[in-house]
């Protein structure tokens, strides 16, 4: 029996069992990876990168779209990178939790509001305030149709991998 020096402790694992333990972690991490590619989804990040980032919205590429994952306390959204009315990218947008509950995205130069669960304009274009930008992208969208961001079904590996249902 291999003695420990005082005050260490052993996690129960010689350094072959961690191995297997590690070999097992992967082969399981493999088999949900496998599992979700055959529902359709496509790795997309992981949650360490928000953690790198430190900012609530991770821009993703994955060739030839641009995505974006939203992090609001627990829970992740995953939408298209840009905002609908002038396709501005919504990687410096802000993400809070409206008066209705609702977990939502405000891209900064249109001041246009989406519920990132949904996916719909809660305030598309606003042209009042004392926002000049903001004032004239919303005169030059008054007369349209609001349009829905697109959003996509998102899951979450027990490895922190960050999976999204996509075309």
């Amino acid at each position: 029996n291999e003695q420990l020096p005082r005050g260490s402790s052993s996690s129960g694992f010689s350094k072959s069992s961690k191995g297997v333990q590690k070999r097992r972690e992967t082969k399981v991490a493999k088999g949900v990876a496998d599992a979700l590619q055959k529902q359709g989804f496509k790795r997309v990040s992981n949650l360490q990168e928000f953690e790198k980032r430190q900012k609530s919205v991770l821009p993703v590429i994955l060739e030839p779209n641009a995505y974006a994952v939203f992090k609001y306390g627990e829970s992740l959204f995953l939408t298209d990178a840009a905002c609908p009315p002038y396709k501005f990218p919504l990687t410096d947008a802000s993400v809070t939790l409206n008066d209705e509950g609702q977990v939502v995205v405000e891209e900064p130069l249109t001041g246009s509001v989406f519920d990132l669960a949904t996916g719909n304009p809660l305030t598309w274009c606003p042209n009042s305030g004392f926002n000049p930008v903001r004032a004239v992208f919303g005169a030059l969208k008054k007369q349209e149709q609001p349009e829905n961001l697109k959003t996509y079904e998102v899951r979450i590996a027990e490895d922190g991998q960050i999976w999204g249902k996509l075309p």
